[in-house]
């Protein structure tokens, strides 16, 4: 019964927290795709609202 009780209270937050950190740094890099989808999108909306475009 000890030994369930080690696998709670030590293994298993253990286990959550470097499952958190992989899934925090996974989302952390972006694709190319993503990054190019953002660009472009980032510039309809210049193009629609040209006073939120950056002046020159």
């Amino acid at each position: 019964m000890g030994t369930a009780y080690i696998i709670a209270a030590i293994i298993l937050p253990a286990l959550l927290l470097a499952t958190i950190i992989y899934v925090w740094w996974k989302n952390r890099q972006a694709s190319p795709g993503a990054v190019r989808r953002a660009d472009e999108g980032a510039r309809k909306l210049q193009e629609e609202d040209p006073e939120t475009a950056p002046r020159e």
